[in-house]
């Protein structure tokens, strides 16, 4: 059985990129950019213009979430 080959369309639409969070509540600059992007393209979509306090919210418990299994 063969191995799907991945086709170069894919790329061209895609884009990967790493959010660093701090625990302690601090967000690199960059990270905060990228999801006001985000809340703001969501918003378009919706008219929901809170959409971008929203998705740092749930970007917030899933990270609190996520700790605690540390503790």
């Amino acid at each position: 059985m063969q191995r799907p080959t991945k086709t170069s369309s894919t790329a061209s639409y895609l884009t990967l990129v790493l959010v660093a969070i701090e625990t302690g509540g601090t967000w690199h600059h960059q990270a905060m950019e990228l999801v006001h992007e985000i809340g703001r393209r969501t918003a378009n979509i919706t008219g929901d213009a809170r959409e971008s306090t929203f998705l740092f919210q749930q970007l917030s418990v899933a990270l609190q979430r996520g700790e605690c299994g540390l503790i």
